[in-house]
């Protein structure tokens, strides 16, 4: 599988295969203690469900609480100065009856797996303060850590001959990795999905490798009932499952490369079901109709379409709606100006609705007027003034008024927004079909919307999907809202650039919060280069072995990193209106040892050709290899040190 000169007996292996776990360990307890208390993702509202299941023995509902374990957590944060350059402070006269605030977000109502297993040892310290529960409640992540190394040596195993370096570098990698130790030492649920999806790919690996057998399946099926119990980040082996146990039914017969075939047509077949062609482009539906809301009609006073809205549509029945997300010129445009927007409305049949807003994340910068629409096209306009602290906004066509809307088709066409008070009396006057250009009385504009006629085009999510993915995605998040996002660069694309380098950055080395970084000057881009070193190795690697390279197991690591690391990419874009959210590589975390792969992969392939032209000894690649992972290391803790100093 993979031809290196450097081989390591087996009593060697299980020396170092040791070494690396006491290593894992004592690199792990340095985190427990280094980060301060609090200071981890959610981590007092993570601690809260510990507590809970801890000491009231069961596993608590959404909303609950304990007013004198939260008082003891919030003085603690206080007292570690979590509060400091911060927005808000600790209210300590909040009413006796009332909670007292120690995070943005509860995590009640998450699957409780990793809750009811750190709860264990916390039980065993009732009558400790909560700052030692907490480092308790660490070490049960440290334990997940370890658990996941060993994992990462088990995979390498399956893909390796005896002795191969592969062996040893995928399980240090993980130990020595500073991002990655600093979530596994959080009081989180990350750790156990972490774990858990590891536990998945080593059986996978295993089946695919050696072929189906009971045990192993078995084995694999535990890891999926764990992963759903565990975090949404983990769901992602109950849709690998099927993939795993056919391969490993046909391992070693002809059929294989005939299935690889039909799953390749299976997927393009899955596309074909799950989108559509013929919304409106740059406007994000929000509806449950099955038709497309670009509608071709004679009625259309620009080109030959229109938006229309099927008013029962909508997510709850009642509030069917189609938005368009301002790119962040045209809000610099009109931010502190007064501004107009016109458009063209009528509907199926006689109806009361209200007309589009403008809104932003303060709320309605437009008055919401309601109009008596008939069934012919007419000009309607609205006026407002954007305050100039907003930066994000977007047009809302939410038309249902409650109890006084009919079952009607609402359509929209030429609609525009410019800065200043246009006047209502005469509508614009368009230069070209798109509703690009075009004067208003005697104000030439360029209009601030895009695709304002609707005669362009693009995809769209059928409602099935949606609904099934608010099941399963944060916050009720609509899978199409994140293929509108993909599509519209202009309002979208910053999210995207942001959030692939602090994916990257995070990956190797954000700490606590993600507002740790490390010190000295420039680090990240040294290690984006090491990054792109690896990946670029390891494609050399992959061509020059590619007749003796584990290929089935390759395309299913490929699978894992696309799904785990493209989720994750795409995971803030359901907040694009709302809240600027940019993730972390802590929801990609459960791929990590096929990226480790990888990276090691790629780095073996270039230290390799180093040793051979600078004629090295035996073995010095594995020195170079841990000597830079140590000043990795060595410069994390001292970041840390710095920043909590």
């Amino acid at each position: 599988m993979h031809q290196e000169s450097l081989r390591i007996s087996p009593k060697r292996e299980r020396q170092a295969l040791l070494a690396i776990l006491i290593f894992a360990f004592l690199h792990g307890v340095i985190y427990v203690f280094i980060i301060p208390p609090w200071q981890h993702y959610d981590e007092p509202n993570h601690f809260e469900y510990v507590w809970l299941v801890a000491f009231r023995h069961d596993i608590p509902e959404e909303g609950d609480y304990d007013l004198s374990m939260r008082l003891e957590v919030a003085l603690s944060m206080l007292d570690h100065g979590f509060f400091e350059n911060l927005d808000y402070g600790l209210n300590l006269d909040t009413p006796s009856e009332e909670p007292v605030w120690i995070g943005p977000y509860q995590q009640l109502g998450e699957p409780p797996l990793y809750y009811l297993i750190a709860s264990i040892p916390v039980r065993l310290f009732k009558f400790a303060d909560v700052n030692t529960q907490l480092f308790v409640a660490r070490f049960v992540s440290l334990f997940l850590l370890l658990i996941t190394v060993w994992f990462a040596y088990g995979v390498a195993v399956e893909m390796t001959p005896s002795g191969h370096l592969l062996r040893i570098l995928m399980p240090l990698s993980l130990a020595m990795l500073p991002g990655f130790v600093d979530v596994m030492t959080a009081v989180n649920s990350d750790s156990a999905a972490i774990a858990v999806f590891s536990f998945f790919l080593w059986g996978s690996v295993r089946l695919i490798q050696r072929g189906f057998s009971i045990l192993d399946f078995v084995l694999v099926i535990i890891a999926v009932v764990l992963s759903y119990f565990t975090k949404n980040t983990a769901y992602i082996s109950i849709i690998l499952l099927p993939g795993v146990l056919i391969l490993s039914l046909l391992h070693g017969t002809k059929w294989l490369k005939i299935t690889w075939l039909v799953m390749g047509v299976s997927i393009i077949l899955g596309f074909i079901l799950i989108f559509g062609w013929g919304d409106v482009r740059f406007w994000y539906r929000q509806t449950n109709q099955n038709v497309p809301t670009k509608v071709e009609t004679q009625q259309a006073p620009f080109g030959e379409d229109a938006l229309c809205i099927d008013m029962q549509s909508g997510e709850n029945k009642n509030s069917p709606q189609v938005r368009q997300l301002l790119p962040g010129e045209a809000v610099d445009s009109i931010r502190g100006e007064p501004f107009t927007l016109g458009v063209w409305m009528w509907a199926s049949e006689p109806t009361i609705v209200r007309l589009p807003i403008l809104r932003s994340v303060e709320g309605l910068q437009s008055t919401s007027n309601q109009v008596e629409l008939g069934t012919e096209p007419k000009f309607y306009i609205v006026r407002g003034t954007l305050p100039s602290s907003v930066r994000r906004a977007w047009i809302m066509l939410a038309p249902f008024v409650s109890g006084k809307t009919s079952p009607a088709l609402v359509c929209y066409d030429g609609i525009v927004l410019v800065p200043g008070k246009q006047s209502k009396e005469v509508p614009p006057v368009f230069h070209d079909e798109q509703a690009a250009e075009g004067v208003w009385g005697e104000y030439e504009f360029t209009n601030l919307l895009r695709n304002g006629s609707m005669e362009q085009s693009w995809l769209w999510v059928h409602p099935w999907v949606d609904a099934l993915g608010v099941r399963f995605i944060p916050d009720k998040g609509r899978p199409s809202l994140i293929l509108y996002s993909i599509l519209d660069r202009s309002s979208s694309g910053w999210y995207y650039i942001n959030t692939f380098y602090r994916l990257a950055r995070s990956y190797w080395a954000k700490f606590a919060w993600g507002h740790v970084s490390l010190i000295g000057h420039k680090p990240y881009r040294v290690l984006g280069i090491f990054t792109v070193v690896g990946l670029a190795g390891a494609a050399v690697a992959l061509w020059r072995r590619r007749r003796v390279m584990p290929w089935d197991i390759l395309i299913f690591f490929a699978i894992v990193l696309l799904m785990a690391w493209g989720i994750t990419w795409v995971r803030g874009a359901i907040y694009l209106f709302y809240f600027p959210f940019i993730p972390v590589a802590r929801y990609a975390y459960p791929a990590v040892i096929p990226t480790m792969y990888v990276l090691n992969l790629g780095w073996l392939e270039c230290l390799a050709a180093l040793k051979r032209w600078f004629r090295l000894p035996q073995g010095s690649e594995v020195v170079v290899y841990i000597l830079l992972m140590l000043v990795l290391d060595i410069i994390s803790v001292v970041s840390i040190m710095q920043f909590y100093s």
